[in-house]
């Protein structure tokens, strides 16, 4: 129990009346002050305990020697200063001290004062204040007089110094120099709201600013516990009186218990220890009252040791020694603990290097990114001189040219864009930035920086001539899918990266802004490859090497009986594959694993000691590629692709519909016939929010069947939707449908027929061009030539069919005129909510195996007031056909136990402006999604390349159900999304370029493909060796443009000029297209 709150304001004595005259005047107890102590030292004099307090009892005599011991006996806190609102204000780093009206001497001349006098012989109590009594008692700090900064209590609820450790962070001096002495981190606000007054925030320090920090430890029931209140002196006021040291880490309170305190790197440690202490209780002759005093004499002095390194020899063994390391995080450490912290504490990142796995998921090995600027849960301000901005990012930037001859990627990380496509885009350099000029882009300048956050413009920065766009790592790695669709801020607006472009037409509203509001890129975050391959495994309990020898180990029992020479473990993803297959699945000759050319790389027997690497150019998969064993090309163009390495299976016994079969795998040997082929472990299809079959699928065996009676599909048509809209408006149901299987926002209707309803769903139904089904238009809906899937299926399989539509011609005039009898129930709804309804109840029925549905919605508001994404008639429509999908989804989910069941979902066409014949991306552009619980379907997304069709619907379905027999001859479309099926390459598009690289070069690609041997100019000028630099100095050289064939002195071009050209012998003439003949077009 505490004394009154008068006794502690007293000076230095605490009074008692007595009337006890036999005792005193001087008591002398010895080292240690409390009751028994006294009691003791009393036993040799003719007083008693009784006497010495009369009118007290045995409670009330014990409490009031706690009292006289505690607070009476050292010098009380608040005594050096004068008054609690002195205290308070220093030690959150303000008050008169830091900054008075008086000046420094005189402001800090108090003391001085007890520096001088009393510092080496007081023992100081912790401080501990009459008016925090009752604040701290109604606040749950307990029932204490002690400043939040330092409250010890332990059965306080809101204590706030459990690891007995102060630290005093101070940042300016009015004397001398500070002595810079750590690295402050970061720093919580809600650690410190009583200093601060926040309730929440963090400050991340990413400069180097000067500060010394200090701190002391102490042990309950030790010498360094009865003299805290020393050494949380020596540690604060006396620095601020002697060295000058003033001002706290913003945000932070200046001295408090570690808890409160910033991060920081380091700080030194000082200690306080006592000798010869002595108390002694007084007896006042006259008036018989008591009071106390000590005797004692300190000594203050550094630890001879950091503090880190104090805390942890004087608490080993406890959770103190280890939790120290969270806040004295150790030297140069700041940039990677401020990564955690936010990552970890708020959701961030910070500009300390961050892994990441790309779009399709696929782990990018050796790739480490730095973050460079942005916004939101990415906040991150790029420095404030935009010169040095610059300077940081170019050189960032063009850190790769030298070991990989390209520049470094640049990728945007934008969570909150709408657009799927826009959520990760990587941006990869082809050309030299130009000279750094602060602010907008000139035909000669750049402020990079400002270029992607706030002024995305042309100048210098043409799409297939300065720069590429790509929608994952793995496509700009292997310089596939570029996107096709730029798009500039070509005025003074502050729209930046990377305004309205697009894979394959404009998405818009997926632009950052530094200056603006508006876009959807309010959280995102700007990261710069880095040069190094620095693989950052911080999760890791065991070594990396261990942990993967572990996994290896594990995985290859898996596989035991498997013969690695002539087939690849699809548990492993055909790691263990050591066989002499040297060619890609789309025939492409693979390059050697030692040689950089002509790609240059990091997947060398070195870095990838145990993966089958060396001097040879077999199929290997060193880094865990998802399909499996692959190699780089020996094709400039082409960088690597899968090779068609057989897959083995252990040794299983397999029960199919007709027989029973043992297929051994350590004979290699495959068979073709579906009867043999093991059956698929197919999993529920019972929770599509949450099933993310990318963990179940991949390295799964594709090479499996499921008997027909368990098979099941859904097809959905969507008329009018557009390929974009899609990919730029939150769907969650056709979210959840990606999610399961593989999909394509750019693939194409047919082509040889406007992009109208009749021909689209001719298409769709039939697997072949218009050209063949004879439906070029509405009108002609029953010239329809080519059987329809549901024919198809119904004549293969016997299948149960239903249909229900919004658009009536698609039953009446093309399923049921072809035959009357495919469908066995039809439904010819008015309305999109009615035909989802029926096909809901027939889902649920679990009485048909292939149901169709039409939605008609979207048609219907484009028609109206426009296809457009933008618009809210259009979008709210699209919206409401996700939530109708949302209803067969749930309903198959509910049925689909022991079932394996196929979802295609696509359009008819695309539209623009209230229409949809043109013949452009806006109209010939939809999406395709393929979806499924079969270990067969891949997952991911379609190349740009090969981006699927609208006749892909027919052989996909047939594929489903019965294999590659079951498809029909002659068909214009593929099988799209299994992983088990090859599509040819897609045939090329009216007016494309017939390469021909020795003879002639691609108008499209302004030559730049050309590898003949013509060395002279147009004009007759011999052309300079891209290896001199004679008559003319240049860059243009094979080690800057390592792709662009810089052999002899044969023409090329490298950096996107109208044609090929060469520099010229001729030193008055710099440079000269040449008379390269421009290749065929198809």
């Amino acid at each position: 129990m505490k004394l009154s709150a008068f006794a502690l304001l007293l000076p230095y004595l605490l009074v008692i009346p007595a009337t006890a005259q036999t005792c005193g005047p001087v008591i002398d107890i010895g080292g240690t002050c409390d009751l028994a102590a006294l009691t003791t030292a009393l036993e040799s004099t003719s007083c008693t305990i009784e006497q010495l307090f009369p009118q007290q009892d045995a409670e009330s005599i014990a409490a009031t020697v706690a009292g006289l011991c505690e607070y009476d006996a050292p010098v009380q806190y608040v005594e050096i200063q004068g008054t609690f609102q002195d205290d308070h204000r220093y030690f959150d780093g303000g008050g008169d001290v830091a900054d008075g009206e008086y000046g420094f001497e005189m402001d800090t001349a108090r003391l001085n004062r007890f520096i001088k006098n009393s510092m080496g012989d007081s023992l100081i109590s912790w401080p501990e204040y009459e008016q925090k009594e009752e604040y701290n008692a109604a606040n749950d700090y307990g029932a204490n007089g002690y400043m939040t900064n330092f409250n010890i209590d332990r059965n306080a609820e809101k204590g706030s110094c459990q690891m007995n450790t102060v630290m005093c962070c101070f940042t300016d001096s009015v004397k001398d120099d500070l002595v810079d002495n750590t690295d402050v981190c970061h720093y919580d606000l809600a650690s410190s709201p009583q200093s601060n007054h926040v309730n929440a925030g963090w400050s991340v320090f990413t400069e180097d600013e000067s500060a010394h920090c200090v701190g002391f430890t102490w042990k309950e029931g030790e010498a360094s516990d009865i003299y805290k209140g020393n050494a949380l002196f020596y540690a604060s006021m006396y620095q601020t009186a002697t060295k000058g040291y003033t001002s706290n880490v913003p945000g932070a309170p200046m001295c408090a218990c570690m808890e409160q305190m910033p991060v920081v790197t380091e700080a030194a440690c000082v200690s306080a220890t006592g000798s010869d202490l002595n108390y002694k209780f007084i007896v006042d002759r006259d008036s018989g009252e008591v009071s106390a005093t000590h005797s004692v004499t300190m000594t203050y002095e550094d630890c001879g040791t950091d503090l880190n390194t104090r805390v942890k020899e004087v608490h080993r063994g406890t959770s103190i020694a280890t939790a120290i390391d969270e806040y004295l995080v150790g030297s140069n450490n700041c940039d990677e603990v401020n990564a955690d912290y936010l990552n970890d504490e708020q959701l961030l990142v910070t500009s300390a290097t961050t892994r990441f796995t790309n779009i399709d998921g696929a782990v990018e090995e050796g790739i480490t990114w730095k973050q460079v600027f942005g916004k939101g849960i990415f906040f991150l301000p790029p420095h404030l001189d935009a010169a040095r901005a610059d300077e940081e990012m170019r050189t960032l930037m063009e850190a790769c040219v030298e070991p990989l001859g390209r520049q470094c990627m640049l990728l945007r990380k934008c969570p909150s864009c709408t657009s799927e496509v826009h959520r990760n885009i990587v941006y990869q350099r082809l050309t030299p930035f130009p000279a750094f000029q602060e602010g907008i882009s000139t035909a000669d300048t750049v402020d990079i920086p400002n270029l992607f956050m706030n002024q995305w413009r042309e100048n210098n920065n043409v799409m297939h001539v300065d720069y590429e766009l790509y929608t994952s790592v793995s496509d700009a790695l292997a310089k596939t899918g570029e996107w096709q669709a730029p798009d500039y801020n070509n005025n003074n607006n502050n729209y930046g990266f990377p305004r309205n472009s697009g894979p394959i037409v404009h998405i818009g509203n997926q632009w950052n802004s530094y200056k603006w509001g508006g876009g959807t890129a309010h959280e995102h975050g700007f990261f710069v490859e880095l040069s190094t391959f620095v693989i950052i495994l911080p999760y890791l309990l065991v070594t990396p090497a261990v942990a993967h020898l572990r996994h290896q180990q594990r995985q290859l029992q898996e596989c035991e009986g498997s013969n690695p020479e002539t087939c690849g473990c699809d548990v492993v993803l055909q790691d263990d594959y050591r066989g002499t297959i040297s060619s890609t699945e789309d025939g492409y000759t693979c390059m050697n694993w030692e040689s950089q050319s002509p790609h240059s790389h990091s997947r060398t027997a070195a870095n990838y000691p145990d993966k089958g690497l060396g001097d040879h150019n077999y199929c290997r998969n060193p880094d865990g590629e998802p399909r499996g064993a692959w190699c780089y090309t020996t094709d400039p163009s082409k960088r690597w692709s899968f090779c068609n390495v057989p897959s083995c299976t252990p040794s299983t016994t397999t029960t199919t519909t007709s027989t029973t079969t043992t297929t051994t795998a350590s004979t290699g040997a495959s068979t073709t016939t579906s009867t043999q082929l093991p059956t698929c472990n197919t999993p529920e299809l019972n929770d599509l929010d949450e099933l993310d079959l990318r963990t179940v699928l991949k390295g799964a065996n594709s090479n499996c069947e499921t008997a027909l009676s368990k098979k099941k599909v859904l097809m959905i048509g969507i008329d009018g939707l557009r390929a974009d809209v899609v990919g730029m408006t939150p769907l969650p149901n056709i979210a959840r449908l990606k999610r399961l299987g593989t999909h394509s926002f750019w693939a194409n209707v047919q082509s040889t027929a406007a992009a109208v309803s009749g021909p689209g769903w001719a298409s769709m139904f039939t697997g072949v061009e218009p050209s063949k089904h004879l439906v070029d238009g509405n009108g002609d809906l029953r010239d329809l030539a080519s059987p329809t899937v549901f024919k198809t299926v119904k004549d293969a399989f016997d299948l149960k069919i239903a249909a229900s539509v919004s658009w009536h011609p698609l039953v009446n005039d093309f399923i049921n005129h072809e035959d009357d009898t495919t469908l066995d129930a039809s439904f010819l709804a008015f309305s999109d909510s009615a035909m989802a309804a029926k096909a809901r109840e027939w889902l649920l029925s679990e009485e048909f195996d292939f149901v169709f549905v039409d939605f008609d919605g979207a048609d219907a508001a484009g028609h109206s007031l426009g296809f457009d994404g933008y618009l809210a008639s259009y979008q709210n429509r699209v919206v409401e056909i996700d939530s109708l999908v949302g209803t067969l989804l749930d309903a198959v989910m509910e049925t689909s136990a022991e079932e394996e069941w196929l979802i295609v979902l696509t359009s008819d066409h695309g539209g623009e402006g209230t229409s949809h014949s043109a013949y452009d991306n806006y109209n010939r552009k939809i999406p395709f999604i393929v979806a499924s619980n079969s270990p067969r379907v891949d997952v991911g997304f379609m190349p740009l390349a090969d981006p699927g069709s609208q006749m892909d619907v027919l052989p996909t379905i047939m594929y489903f159900l019965g294999g590659e027999s079951a498809i029909p001859d002659d068909l214009d479309g593929q099988v799209f999304g299994f992983k088990d099926y090859t599509r040819a390459p897609p045939p090329s598009p009216p007016g494309a370029c017939i390469p021909d690289a020795n003879n002639c070069g691609c108008a499209s690609e302004k030559q730049a493909d050309y590898r003949g041997n013509i060395s002279v100019t147009a004009s007759g000028k011999t052309c300079q060796a891209w290896s001199s630099q004679s008559p003319h100095s240049h860059s243009r050289t094979s080690a800057n443009y390592p792709d662009s064939g810089l052999e002899a002195n044969y023409c090329r071009n490298p950096d996107g000029e109208s044609g090929a050209w060469c520099y010229t012998e001729d030193p008055f003439s710099r440079w000269e297209l040449c008379e390269v003949p421009t290749c065929d077009t198809a």
